[in-house]
């Protein structure tokens, strides 16, 4: 029988930001990479980032207060990871 991986991870405490969220990733089969942003409640894509971003930043800055979540998918993999933060 085989094992499988989950298809996503998800981290269970919110964590609060006002401005930015930083991301940097170490992932060693994937070049590529994309992140949305979705309302907790509606479950709609506040902001959308396209690929080649293991480094870089989301600016949260105009939206508004609430619980957020960030997936991340890699291009080459069929797994997200997914972090919840409130926007305070």
């Amino acid at each position: 029988m085989k094992e499988y991986l989950p298809p996503f991870l998800v981290s269970l405490i919110p964590n609060k930001y006002t401005s930015d969220v930083y991301l940097n990733f170490l992932l060693l089969k994937s070049q590529e990479m994309e992140a949305d942003v979705i309302e907790y409640k509606s479950g709609k894509k506040a902001i959308h980032r396209g690929h080649n971003m293991k480094c870089s930043s989301l600016g949260i800055a105009k939206l508004t207060k609430g619980i957020y979540k960030i997936r991340i998918r890699p291009k080459e993999l069929k797994m997200a990871y997914i972090f919840e933060f409130s926007k305070i």
